[in-house]
């Protein structure tokens, strides 16, 4: 029982430290996307300007902080998915509680329904997916790569 017991809390410490994934609802939600619209985060309005972190989607409508920047290009939506589906994309937590909101994704089906959304902080690494039901740290490389889809 002992061993278990110590099997158990190996496993949850290196998947803590090393592997963060975003579980199976969010790769399904990002497996399943057909179209993908990029938003930038605009803190030029009083409404907006001490929001820290407003959620990108509010009843079903994009919130009014957020401006759409693009829809993302096929290969484009296939890079985003490459990185995000990549477990080596994610590290441990280095600030947990520095998340200010930058830039979001809107993930549409084939019908042009939300079926979620990701709220990206790329100063701190950070990004907040709708159905993860977690914040995820990504690596400096991820987020390299993830600029080039931005910019």
């Amino acid at each position: 029982m002992k061993y278990l017991l110590a099997i158990f809390f190996v496993f949850v410490f290196v998947n803590f430290c090393v592997g963060q994934q975003l579980g199976t609802k969010a790769e399904n939600t990002l497996k399943q996307a057909r179209f993908i619209d990029l938003y930038k985060m605009e803190r030029d309005t009083h409404d907006c300007l001490d929001s820290k972190d407003p959620p990108i989607i509010a009843n079903n409508k994009v919130d009014s902080c957020f401006h759409k920047v693009k829809a993302l290009s096929v290969a484009d939506i296939n890079t985003l998915r490459e990185i995000l589906l990549n477990k080596n994309s994610y590290q441990r937590p280095r600030f947990e509680d520095c998340f200010a909101s930058e830039f979001g994704v809107v993930i549409f089906n084939e019908k042009h329904v939300i079926t979620g959304f990701i709220t990206f902080s790329l100063g701190c690494n950070n990004m907040d997916m709708s159905d993860a039901n977690k914040m995820l740290t990504i690596t400096n490389k991820a987020k390299r790569r993830l600029r080039k889809i931005i910019h």
